[in-house]
Parts: C-alpha cells; sequence; structure tokens
C-alpha cells in the first residue's frame, strides 16, 4: 500500500475511534454534554479525510471542498464542546463568518484558478484562527487548572503547526501542487501525520477531564450529605483548614457559627423521622440560601450544622447567627409538625492568631451549650470564655 492508502485508512479510523469513545462517555453520564460536542467534533473530521481518500479518483475537487468544508465545521462542535463546559461564551457568528469566507475562497481557488495549495494554506490559516480564539478565551475566563492549562496549550499548538505546516508547503514547493498529485505530496502526508498527533494529544486530554471531573463528582457525592445537600463533617473541615491557610496569607477575621436545633429527639418521637428528616432537609435549604458564596456549611451531626464565615469578626458572625435563630423560630414547617415551630441555638466564636480549627471549634461549641443550658433559642458568643479565661 501506498503511503497515501495508509494514512487514508489510518487518520479517519483513529478519529472515528475517538469519536466512538467520546459517544460512549456520554452515553455513560448524560450530562457530560461536551463529550457529545467533541464526538461530532471528530466525526467530522473523519468523514472530511473519509472522502478525500475515497472520493478522490471520482471527484477530486468535491472531495478536497468537502474536506475543508467538515474541518470547518468541526470547529464549531470543538469550540462548543471546550467552550460551553466551563460557560463560556461561543463566537458562533465569528466562527460561520470564517467558514463562509473559506468556502467561497476555496470554491474559487480549486474551479477558477485550480491551487491545491491555495485551499490547504487557507483552510490551515482559518483553522488556525478559530483555534487560537478557543485558546484565548481559555486563557482569559477559565479557571487556572492543570486540565485547562493542558488545553490552552495543546489549542495554541493547533493554532500555530496547522498553517505553519501550510503555509511553509506552499513558500518551498519547487514544483506545483495539482489536483491529481496532491494525495501523493510530502504536504498532504505530513498533514496527515499533524492531525494524528493533535487529535491524540487533544483527546487524551479531554478524556483526562472527563475522567478528572467523574472522579470529583464521586468524590463529591461522598462528601455530601444526601438528606441536606451540606458538606458533611470531614469535608467541611477540609474547606475549613483550607480557609485557615488563607487566612495566614491575607489576614482577614474568620468566625465559626455551630448550630444545633432544639429538642430535635422529641419532634422524631413525636411527628416521626420521616418528618424528622423533612425538617432537617429544610433546614439545609434555608442555611443555603441565607448565607454568603464565600460560607462554608456543613452538616456536623444529626442535628447540628457549622457555619464558617471568611472575613466576618465575632459581632458580624453573631448577627449572622440571630437572623438564623429568627429565620427559624418563624420557619413553616407546614403538617409536618402539626402547627408547632422549631427553634435552635447558637453558638458563636472567632479565629484567633494561632488557633487551629479544633481551638475555634471547641469554642463555639461550648458557647453552643450554654445557649442550650440557658434557656435554648438563643445566640451565645465565645467571649464569656475568653473573659473568664483571663
Amino acid at each position: 500500500m501506498e503511503p497515501k492508502d495508509i494514512l487514508g485508512v489510518l487518520t479517519p479510523s483513529l478519529l472515528f475511534i475517538f469519536a466512538a469513545t467520546f459517544i460512549f462517555i456520554w452515553k455513560s453520564n448524560k450530562e457530560q454534554f461536551h463529550s457529545r460536542c467533541l464526538a461530532m467534533a471528530f466525526s467530522l473530521n473523519a468523514i472530511g479525510f473519509s472522502a478525500v481518500w475515497l472520493l478522490n479518483d471520482y471527484a477530486p475537487r468535491a472531495a478536497l471542498l468537502g474536506c475543508g468544508v467538515f474541518a470547518m465545521g468541526s470547529m464549531v462542535f470543538f469550540a462548543r464542546g471546550i467552550l460551553l463546559r466551563l460557560s463560556i461564551s461561543v463566537p458562533y457568528r465569528l466562527f460561520i463568518g470564517l467558514q463562509i469566507i473559506n468556502i467561497i475562497c476555496s470554491v474559487i481557488a480549486l474551479y477558477v484558478y485550480d491551487s491545491v495549495f491555495a485551499i490547504l494554506t487557507l483552510t490551515g490559516i482559518i483553522s488556525g484562527l478559530q483555534t487560537a480564539i478557543i485558546a484565548y478565551k481559555l486563557q482569559k475566563k477559565a479557571e487556572k487548572n492543570p486540565i485547562n492549562m493542558t488545553t490552552v496549550w495543546v489549542m495554541a499548538l493547533v493554532a500555530v503547526l496547522i498553517p505553519a505546516r501550510m503555509m511553509s508547503g506552499y513558500l518551498t514547493a519547487t514544483n506545483p501542487l495539482t489536483i491529481e498529485t496532491y494525495q501523493s505530496s510530502v504536504e498532504w502526508i505530513s498533514l496527515h501525520l499533524l492531525v494524528i498527533v493533535l487529535s491524540t494529544m487533544g483527546a487524551l486530554t479531554f478524556i483526562l477531564y472527563t475522567l478528572n471531573q467523574a472522579m470529583a463528582a464521586v468524590q463529591m457525592q461522598a462528601d455530601t450529605d444526601e438528606l441536606t445537600g451540606l458538606a458533611r463533617r470531614g469535608r467541611f473541615e477540609q474547606n475549613a483548614k483550607r480557609i485557615f491557610a488563607q487566612e495566614k496569607r491575607t489576614p482577614l477575621p474568620v468566625s465559626l457559627i455551630v448550630m444545633d436545633i432544639d429538642n430535635f429527639k422529641s419532634v422524631n418521637d413525636k411527628h416521626g423521622h420521616l418528618a424528622g428528616d423533612a425538617v432537617l432537609a429544610q433546614v439545609g435549604d434555608m442555611l443555603k440560601t441565607s448565607s454568603r458564596e464565600t460560607d462554608i456549611i456543613g452538616r456536623i451531626g444529626g442535628e447540628e450544622f457549622a457555619i464558617l464565615l471568611w472575613n466576618a469578626d465575632i459581632k458580624g458572625a453573631r448577627l449572622v447567627a440571630e437572623t438564623l435563630r429568627t429565620s427559624m423560630e418563624n420557619c413553616d414547617f407546614g403538617d409536618l409538625l402539626d402547627g408547632e415551630n422549631c427553634t435552635a441555638s447558637f453558638g458563636v466564636a472567632q479565629l484567633e492568631q494561632g488557633e487551629s480549627y479544633k481551638q475555634l471549634f471547641d469554642l463555639a461549641d461550648r458557647a453552643l451549650y450554654r445557649a442550650k443550658n440557658t434557656g435554648r433559642n438563643r445566640v451565645n458568643a465565645a467571649t464569656f470564655i475568653l473573659e473568664e479565661a483571663a
């Protein structure tokens, strides 16, 4: 077999394999919508390269033009799959406009000037430009993590290498590239090899991202309380320690609120465990809607919750706890408690320099128990403990 025949089979086969992989990922988890887009992108590229190899002897100009059109179309799906997974807008109008320009110019190049180099160079430049736009948007708006940065570098490589290879072939060619000879040319073979390498790099990057995302989702599910949707105690403490480390670099006040539902055992005994679970779920919703995005909330025990407040001193934390106490007291539990209300007690403490999470939690917990022992349905700050120690 000639190199053109080997590559004519190898390149689309590899692209179809990547497409099938992403379809399998999407079928396994329909939330991985970007996998469907990437599958479509790889499929379109595979169809384009297959068309050139299969139809070149019958309709060479149409086959080459079709390859360019499919390559352009795949860029929209690449952009959609890569950018929308990160909630970054896709410049559809710009991409489609560039594709229309490419198609018009390619038709003129092939059917008027019979210039294969022109269509290859033009398609390479526009593909590189579109890929550069994707890389720029990722670099500007995506979170700076290893997966996203690897994607940026892969996109940047594609943006540089494909148009550079096409233009270098055009500038260094000693013989004109005709429609009959381009499949056996160095330029066409090198383009195949470049597509194979870059597609493999891109596909492996996206597959790694998908696996990493799936593992993170499993870990998140394991660390999330199913009843309330809040962090379990272990994840809450991990997040709290991360905030503590940040506090050392940026010394802003950090406070902790510990909350306990009053007489919760009697709720279960009188109204049943299903009613008790519904109360816990409603309390979890209340805490989520009443807190800031920077606050960390967790269910740390049966009916005990904790809120870590970044950039809040003990006075501010006490006001937050009082607001939550009032909301809890006035919360409408419908028929769950036969018209009865449900209250909670709160302990509040502020992180002092050099304190550990355990020390802060101990202060807030002691304040909570003082609140419960002095009548319940109240907020107690840990300042009394510091005053006693002094």
